[in-house]
């Protein structure tokens, strides 16, 4: 089979006008075309990749995302392999769309150049040895005996720990009951790594081992307030952590919600999960985020929440109560996973951190006044605008995308103004996250089903059903609409607040396309400078803000 030529690809690319699918297939052509004879494309190709970008022919399309999905790997794959000049042009395209295209091609444009390869490889820790070292009281718990402490044990989840005479806190990370030790030691080996490999960052970590064993056995069998799901004899994982581990950067600290630390707490958050994905070390729990919780059972996805579909978020409030972003940073070591050379799920990935950051930012203000949430009497929303300080929600946004750049990259910080337009996004936040306009989901008949008389009924009465009207619903054997929110956006429905999503996408991709610049630039001309009226964005030719500015 002949393969085409590049020029003979956009010839018939272009003979296509604006038949949606044979644009979608001549754009899957040429980029076949492009992989094969990158040198011989001509700006002219770019050129029309931009306008079909800028189409509105082609936005009202019910496939327009895979048409502009296709366009955008165009552009990126002549970011890899086109000509130093076809390159620039590229790349210029590929940024101007980011940021100034339309709501799909936007997108689209973020996730191709989120998507380029980067050399990451991820660590693989070393394993332990399984098995437990020994059964200890509290009293004699290894590392944090009578002699080390200066506080009584206290509990925080599963977790027994007390304040350390060295200014950290010890903690016994303990295993639920049914649980499997495979989590713990998978902690243990990440505890390990970071507190060797990345002392810098996270030498006030440690690891508690008794020979060789990350593992021992907590003999609660006298102590009384132990949590219910936790067994008289648990497996623990014995560690130290900062000072303020169990501290939320959304909760109160020493019985006050400081606004500043939280800010505070955020930007170092950022910086973190940045500096982990830099080295390919992914948190991919920063908080739960699901579409559809209580369908989790016959969905694919198990109801988890993924942004680049653009759904509606469930419960966003509720997710954002026990983060695993503290004031001194991140926490919850058994959800980090070694990735290796970026790629599109790896941009996924990092706009989960983005997401993340930007709801606990906007937790931080509802957490002002937990108990102002739902409807009034009358079923109206209820309004807590007045929380908000808008101005501060961008500085945030603006931080946690600095902060989060700045790790992981590595080795500078963005340079120039920040290109994501947040003081826009914050004051649509600020509406989107400041009114309980959608608190409703509905239990369908499939739910009723797999849940039974008194799963429902105790999902109800959790929600604040009284009794008798539980088992009314019930009885009527009909979907049961329940208050549940807040959510972001209608039960089945689309987000309702699209600025949320330009914030993740653009952050990611710009820290994903910097890395990459950085590492590849011995392929680009020196210096390699747009003028300031071509980019939101011009740093020095050689600093960290790379992509925007170059």
């Amino acid at each position: 089979m002949t393969t085409e030529c590049p020029a003979q690809a956009f010839a018939s690319l272009r003979r296509c006008h604006s038949d949606p699918a044979g644009v979608y297939m001549g754009l899957k052509r040429l980029n076949e075309a492009v992989r094969q004879a990158p040198e011989s494309v001509e700006d002219l190709v770019v050129e029309h990749i931009v306008a079909l970008l800028a189409s509105p022919k082609f936005a009202t399309q019910s496939k327009a995302f895979f048409i502009f999905r296709e366009a955008t790997q165009t552009l990126a794959l002549l970011v890899r392999f086109g000509t130093p000049h076809i390159r620039q042009q590229a790349l210029l395209a590929l940024q101007r769309c980011v940021f100034a295209g339309q709501g799909t091609s936007r997108h689209a444009a973020a996730e191709a150049a989120g998507a380029l390869p980067l050399n990451l490889a991820g660590p693989s820790p070393e394993s332990f040895v399984s098995g437990c070292a020994g059964v200890y009281p509290p009293d004699r718990i290894p590392g944090g005996g009578e002699g080390e402490r200066r506080g009584p044990w206290r509990w925080a989840g599963r977790s027994l720990w007390a304040p350390m005479r060295d200014g950290r806190v010890f903690v016994c990370k303990c295993l639920r009951r049914g649980g499997h030790p495979e989590t713990l030691y998978r902690e243990a080996a990440w505890l390990n790594w970071l507190s060797t490999s990345m002392a810098e960052q996270f030498g006030v970590f440690g690891l508690e081992t008794v020979d060789g064993h990350p593992l021992f056995e907590l003999d609660l069998s006298k102590e009384t307030g132990v949590p219910p799901d936790i067994g008289s004899k648990p497996a623990c994982l014995g560690f130290w952590a900062p000072a303020r581990y169990f501290a939320y950067l959304n909760a109160p600290w020493e019985g006050k919600l400081d606004l500043k630390r939280c800010g505070r707490g955020l930007r170092r958050c950022a910086y973190e999960l940045g500096l982990l994905a830099g080295y390919g070390v992914v948190h991919t729990d920063p908080i739960a985020l699901f579409h559809n919780q209580i369908q989790y059972w016959r969905r694919g996805d198990g109801g988890r929440y993924q942004w680049y579909r653009g759904g509606r978020l469930d419960q966003w409030l509720a997710s954002c109560r026990h983060p695993n972003l503290g004031l001194d940073g991140l926490r919850d070591f058994e959800h980090l996973v070694p990735c290796t050379g970026g790629g599109r799920r790896f941009f996924h990935a990092l706009g989960d951190h983005f997401l993340s950051l930007a709801l606990v930012a906007g937790s931080c203000f509802r957490f002002q006044a937990p108990e102002r949430v739902g409807t009034v009497g009358s079923g109206e929303p209820v309004d807590t605008r007045d929380l908000f300080d808008a101005e501060m929600l961008a500085e945030w946004l603006e931080g946690c995308f600095f902060s989060y750049y700045a790790g992981f990259t590595q080795k500078t910080s963005y340079q120039g103004q920040c290109p994501i337009p947040v003081a826009r996004i914050a004051r649509e936040l600020v509406e989107a996250f400041g009114r309980d306009l959608h608190m409703v989901e509905i239990l369908r008949q499939q739910d009723l089903e797999y849940m039974g008389r008194e799963g429902v009924l105790a999902y109800l009465s959790a929600r604040g059903v009284e009794q008798g009207e539980a088992n009314r619903l019930w009885e009527r054997g009909e979907e049961i609409p329940v208050a549940s929110g807040p959510h972001l956006g209608e039960f089945n429905s689309r987000l309702n607040t699209p600025a949320l999503l330009d914030y993740v996408a653009q952050a990611a991709a710009l820290c994903v396309a910097g890395r990459y610049l950085e590492e590849q630039w011995g392929a680009w001309p020196d210096p390699l400078l747009y003028g300031a009226a071509a980019t939101p964005a011009v740093p020095s030719a050689r600093a960290a803000g790379n992509w925007m500015g170059l």
